[in-house]
This record gives structure tokens, C-alpha cells and sequence, in this order.
């Protein structure tokens, strides 16, 4: 993916959570790149309500996608469904966050 979270400090106290927004998919070409391969998928698109609303659910209803829905239905579904399997740990360049003596910036 082209897509590059960011992740800013809360505050100066260290027990605080950081501030990580995943930003995914957040550009042209990742968007396109899902849309493509959920719409060349014919399996997945016959079965995709139930794979992305699945029995229990409770946020948002969603129609089902089939493969003429547009760039738009799709964009909006893979924002609302999209999220991470990697552990999202050391993902800031040091210098951005860290002084010279390693201390947290800010």
C-alpha cells in the first residue's frame, strides 16, 4: 500500500496513548488497487454482505456490492471495513519523534 499512517504524541505525559491514524486506504491508487480486486473476485463478490455485514453486526447496514456497483460504494465500504492484521509497532522515523539524547520531542 501507498498509504502512510502517522502517529503523534497526545501529550508530554509518557503513560498517555499516542495519536495513530492508519490512514488506510487513503490514496488513489490503494483504493483502486481494492476496488479491482474485490470487483475480479466473482466468488467473494456473491457472498461479500455477508462477509463484510456478518451475522451480529451491529454498526452501519450496508446494501451488498456486486460488480457493477460504483467506485464510490466500494470506496465507501472499504473505508468503513478496512483495517490491519500487522502489529502497527515501530512506524514513525526516530528523528520525527526522538531528540539527538533519544527524548521524546515535545
Amino acid at each position: 500500500p501507498l498509504s502512510r499512517r502517522t502517529t503523534t504524541l497526545q501529550s508530554p505525559n509518557p503513560l498517555d496513548n499516542p495519536i495513530v491514524n492508519p490512514k488506510y486506504p487513503s490514496t488513489t491508487t490503494d483504493r483502486y488497487i481494492l476496488r479491482h480486486t474485490i470487483r475480479s473476485n466473482p466468488a467473494l463478490i456473491s457472498t461479500l454482505h455477508t462477509l463484510l455485514a456478518p451475522e451480529g453486526y451491529s454498526g452501519p447496514a450496508f446494501i451488498a456490492l456486486v460488480v457493477d456497483s460504483t467506485d464510490d460504494e466500494f470506496d465507501h465500504r472499504i473505508k468503513e471495513f478496512t483495517q490491519t492484521i500487522a502489529h502497527p509497532i515501530g512506524t514513525c522515523a526516530l528523528s520525527t519523534m526522538l531528540d539527538g539524547e533519544f527524548r521524546v520531542k515535545g
